[in-house]
């Protein structure tokens, strides 16, 4: 969904670069006609830095990303993407957990994440944008992390769908409950 919404920025005339935040040292590759940089919290710094950069659009924000990006927001845009796992409470994905075991650690995990996420939303920044997929969505977020953001600080854009890569085409009624889905299903 990442790639297929930097390919339309990319027809409409938007520079778009796509860096990769990790552990090991920078490297780069290509992927379907698209350079990605995989690098360092320093790595992102130092393009930050550069000057180059209007905005930057954020998909999965931790910690090691925020630390970066809180030193350029007075003068950089930031819009963070909030999917599901990454911001939402421990509660509210029960569903993952088999066991006592992985219970415990994810309730651990999710208490580090919502005291981050407090954290963001109560230092809001006016050049912080907050995009959720809907508004549904968006009201579970702000009461998991207790702090309801003010309209200008978050818009609903829902997830892009490309219509020339995902083409409709019509089928039978026979057809209709026919379907394929894969993905693990594992929660």
């Amino acid at each position: 969904f990442v790639h297929r919404r930097v390919l339309e920025y990319r027809k409409r005339g938007v520079e778009v670069d796509v860096f990769r935040i990790g552990t090991d040292g920078l490297s780069f590759y290509e992927f379907d006609g698209v350079d990605v940089a995989y690098g360092q919290a320093d790595h992102l710094r130092a393009m930050l830095r550069s000057g180059r950069y209007e905005s930057v659009l954020v998909h999965f924000l931790d910690e090691r990303m925020a630390a970066v990006l809180s030193e350029v927001i007075d003068r950089t845009r930031i819009f963070v993407w909030a999917h599901g796992a990454e911001i939402q409470s421990a509660s509210r994905r029960e569903f993952d957990h088999q066991d006592d075991a992985t219970r415990k650690r994810a309730v651990a995990l999710g208490d580090r994440r919502m005291r981050f996420w407090r954290e963001v939303f109560s230092e809001a920044h006016p050049n912080l944008h907050m995009i959720y997929v809907s508004h549904w969505f968006a009201q579970d977020v702000m009461q998991d992390v207790g702090i309801a953001l003010p309209d200008d600080a978050y818009r609903i854009i829902h997830n892009f769908i490309d219509t020339e890569f995902f083409a409709y085409q019509p089928k039978l009624a026979v057809q209709r409950c026919k379907i394929l889905s894969i993905r693990p299903f594992e929660s």
